[in-house]
């Protein structure tokens, strides 16, 4: 069942329904390993990864699959594993040379001028 987690979206569907159906079969108690899955995939999807991974990696979500789709066209089971932190590299490299010409092009091109005031007096 762990290896199907790496499997975007439907991995952890799936590994669900083999554990309940294997429940139902078996005459366990089927709802309660309904509520511990329900529970696994909550702690898992809003506390655990987000602090994993961080808020400031900022990479959409569909870029994220799409880049476990194209590793594991490119380089199988090992493409899978070392498709988000090459994406998120690639992600962070793109990120740090555009910033780096936005603030070029920010620069002014001549030097600031500040207007010195003279005061007037009328006698």
């Amino acid at each position: 069942g762990g290896m199907l987690e790496f499997i975007p979206v439907f991995g952890w569907m799936t590994t669900a329904a083999v554990i309940v159906g294997v429940g139902i079969a078996s005459d366990l108690h089927w709802v309660w390993m309904s509520a511990l899955l329900l529970l696994w995939r909550v702690t898992q999807d809003y506390f655990n990864l987000p602090r994993a991974l961080g808020h400031r990696l900022e990479i959409h979500p569909l870029t994220i699959i799409f880049a476990v789709l194209a590793g594991a066209e490119v380089g199988g089971i090992i493409g899978i594993y070392l498709a988000v932190p090459l994406s998120a590299l690639l992600f962070l490299i793109w990120r740090m040379r555009t910033s780096s010409v936005e603030l070029k092009s920010a620069e002014p091109l001549l030097p600031e001028v500040r207007p010195s005031y003279v005061e007037l007096t009328h006698d």
